[in-house]
C-alpha cells in the first residue's frame, strides 16, 4: 500500500504539471476570454500604394519589392501617411546595409547616411529604422530614400509597417522568437564557461580547453545575437551594433582552432597552427582594410565564410583520419559535433546568397546549438576523466607519502621536502624519540606499542603541524621540519610537549615518554642541513641518555620483576 501510495503521488504530480501548463498555452484561445493584455501588440501593414519614379513616369509598388535603380542612384519611394492614423504611432522598416534619409511634408525626420566621417567601411550593418509620427503627420507626404554599395541590396525596398514602440519590439522579437533567447542562453552559457575557467580551478591547473571553449560559444553567441536583430534595444553602442555580426565571425576559426588544438589530442598539429595563423592574419587586414575605407567587413565576409568553411572541411578529415586510423575516441565525438556545424552552415550560407544577403535563418542557429550541447558534453566527459585520473593520483600519492600507522607524512615524503630546502636558513630541525618502545613491546604487546607511536604524534602534531610539519621517520623516530621559528618559541612549544606527555604517561598502564632534541641550521657551524639534523639527533640522544638510566615504573599485573 506504501509503495503504490508513493508510485501514485508521483506520477499524478507530473500528469498535473503538465496539465497546467497546457492550461496556460491553449485555455485563452480555446475559451475566447477577454484580452487584458496591458501593452497593444497590433501591427500594421504600410507597404501598399508606395510610388517610384524611374524619372519618366510613376510606379505603384507594394513592399518589399527589388527595383532596378542605377548604380550611383538613390531608390526613393513615396506615399502618404493615413489619415487614421493613431497619435503616437510609428513607422518602422529594416535597412539592409542601406543609407536612409526620411521626409515627412519635405522635411527630413531621420537620417543616417554614408557620411565617412562618422563610421568606418563603405557599408552599415542590418539596422531596423523607426520614425515617430505627430499628429501633423497625417495626411502629409512621406518619403523614404535608400543606397547601397551592394549591388544585391541596392534598390531593395523593405517592407513599411506601423504600430507602437512597444508592438514593434514585440514583432521583431517574434520574428526569430525563441531563437533569440536561445542566442542570449549560448552567450551567457559561454561567459559561464570562463569564469568556471578562472574560479573552479582551471586556471591554476592551466586547463585552457575550458577557456577556449568558453570565448568559442561567447563568440557564436554574440554572432547570433547580432543576427537577430535586437541589439538596437540593448546598447546604444553604435559600433557594437553594426559590426559585432562579421567581427565575431573574423574572430571564430581563431578561437576554434585554438579550442580543437588545446583539448583534443591529435597526431598532426602544425595544420591547427596555420589555419589559426591564416584566421589571424584574416582578421587584422580586414580591419585594416576597413579602417582605411578600402573595403568594409562585409566586402571581404566572402573570405571569411570561405576560411570557415577551410576549417572545418579540414577538420572533418582530420577527425575521419584520427578516428579510422589511430581509433581516436574523442577525435570521432569531434567529427560528428563539426559535421552537424558544418552542414547547417553550409546550408545558411548558401539560403543567405540565395535569399540576396538580406535574412539569416535558423539552419546555423540549430546547428551551432547541436554543437555546442555536444562540444560541452565532451569537455565535461573530459574533465570527469581528469578528475578520476587526478584523484587516482592523489590517492596513490597519498599512499606513497603517508605513514600507515599514524596518518603522519612518512620518510619518503621528508627526504622529498629535505631536497627541496634550496637555502637552508631560518630551518630548525626537531627530532623525537618514542622512550622504551622494547620495553613496551615486550611487556604490554604490540597494540600498546602501536598506540605509544600514535601518542608520541598526536601529541607532536598538535603542537608543532601549526609552525612545520612532521614526519614518522622511522619505527619510532619522528623527525620536524620548522621555518622561520625563532628558538624562543620553539622550547616553550617543547616544554609544552614535555608537559603534555606526562599527563599521557599517568592515563597509560605503561610508562610512556618522549625524548625531543633540536637544532637550527648555523652556517658557522653546518655544512648543510643534514650537519643540522646531526646536531638535532646528538640533542636528543641526550634527553634519551637520562630515560635509559631509569627504571620502568609500570608493569602488567601477572609480571614478575
Amino acid at each position: 500500500m506504501k509503495l503504490f501510495l508513493a508510485k501514485f503521488n508521483e506520477r499524478s504530480y507530473w500528469i498535473l504539471s503538465f496539465l497546467i501548463m497546457l492550461s496556460f498555452l491553449t485555455f485563452t484561445s480555446i475559451f475566447d476570454l477577454p484580452d487584458i493584455f496591458l501593452i497593444d501588440t497590433e501591427i500594421h501593414s504600410f507597404s501598399k500604394g508606395w510610388v517610384w519614379n524611374d524619372g519618366k513616369s510613376n510606379f505603384t509598388i507594394d513592399l518589399p519589392h527589388q527595383i532596378n535603380v542605377k548604380k550611383n542612384e538613390t531608390l526613393k519611394i513615396k506615399n502618404t501617411v493615413p489619415e487614421n492614423l493613431e497619435t503616437g504611432k510609428t513607422i518602422a522598416f529594416k535597412s539592409y546595409m542601406q543609407s536612409v534619409i526620411v521626409k515627412i511634408d519635405n522635411k527630413t525626420v531621420y537620417k543616417v547616411n554614408y557620411d565617412k566621417s562618422k563610421f568606418l567601411g563603405k557599408d552599415f550593418d542590418n539596422f531596423w529604422v523607426f520614425i515617430d509620427t505627430k499628429s501633423e503627420h497625417k495626411g502629409k507626404e512621406i518619403e523614404i530614400s535608400l543606397f547601397s554599395n551592394r549591388d544585391s541590396l541596392h534598390g531593395h525596398a523593405p517592407k513599411v509597417i506601423i504600430g507602437n514602440r512597444a508592438g514593434l519590439i514585440t514583432y521583431i522579437f517574434n520574428l526569430k522568437g525563441i531563437w533569440n533567447i536561445l542566442s542570449f542562453l549560448i552567450l551567457v552559457v559561454g561567459l559561464v564557461t570562463i569564469l568556471i575557467y578562472f574560479f573552479a580551478g582551471s586556471f591554476k591547473r592551466g586547463d585552457k580547453g575550458v577557456l577556449y571553449l568558453g570565448t568559442c560559444v561567447s563568440i557564436i553567441g554574440c554572432w547570433l545575437l547580432g543576427e537577430s536583430g535586437l541589439l538596437q534595444f540593448i546598447t546604444p553602442n553604435t559600433y557594437f551594433v553594426t559590426r559585432i555580426t562579421p567581427i565575431m565571425q573574423l574572430l571564430f576559426p581563431i578561437s576554434i582552432n585554438l579550442y580543437i588544438k588545446e583539448t583534443i589530442p591529435m597526431k598532426k598539429r602544425l595544420s591547427t597552427d596555420i589555419i589559426a595563423t591564416l584566421a589571424i592574419i584574416n582578421m587584422v587586414v580586414s580591419l585594416l582594410l576597413e579602417y582605411f575605407r578600402i573595403y568594409s567587413l562585409f566586402d571581404s565576409m566572402i573570405l571569411t565564410l570561405s576560411l570557415i568553411t577551410l576549417t572545418c572541411l579540414h577538420y572533418i578529415a582530420v577527425f575521419l583520419i584520427e578516428t579510422i586510423v589511430y581509433k581516436n575516441r574523442r577525435a570521432q565525438k569531434e567529427f560528428l559535433a563539426l559535421t552537424i556545424f558544418f552542414v547547417s552552415a553550409l546550408v545558411e550560407i548558401v539560403i543567405y546568397y540565395v535569399r540576396g544577403q538580406k535574412e539569416t535563418t535558423n539552419f546555423i542557429l540549430i546547428g551551432v546549438t547541436v554543437y555546442i550541447i555536444l562540444m560541452l558534453s565532451n569537455q565535461i566527459q573530459d574533465y570527469r576523466d581528469r578528475a578520476k585520473i587526478s584523484n587516482e593520483k592523489k590517492f596513490y600519492e597519498s599512499i606513497a607519502y603517508t605513514d600507515a600507522l599514524t596518518k603522519a607524512e612518512n620518510r619518503a615524503s621528508y627526504i622529498k621536502d629535505l631536497e627541496n630546502i634550496a637555502n637552508p636558513k631560518g630551518i630548525t630541525i626537531v627530532q623525537a624519540d618514542t622512550d622504551r618502545l622494547k620495553y613496551i613491546n615486550d611487556n604490554f604487546g604490540h597494540a600498546c606499542g602501536d598506540q605509544a607511536i600514535i601518542n608520541t604524534y598526536k601529541v607532536l602534531s598538535k603542537y608543532l603541524n601549526q609552525i612545520g610539519k612532521v614526519y614518522r621517520v622511522g619505527g619510532d623516530e619522528f623527525t620536524v621540519i620548522i621555518k622561520n621559528v625563532n628558538k624562543d618559541k620553539i622550547s616553550k612549544i617543547l616544554e609544552n610537549i614535555r608537559e603534555n606527555t606526562r599527563l599521557i604517561n599517568t592515563e597509560c598502564e605503561y610508562d610512556f615518554s618522549i625524548s625531543i632534541g633540536f637544532a637550527e641550521y648555523d652556517a658557522s657551524m653546518d655544512k648543510n642541513i643534514h650537519s643540522t639534523i646531526v646536531r638535532a639527533d646528538h640533542n636528543m640522544y641526550y634527553h634519551k641518555r637520562k630515560t635509559r638510566d631509569t627504571v620502568p615504573q609500570k608493569y602488567p599485573a601477572n609480571t614478575l620483576v
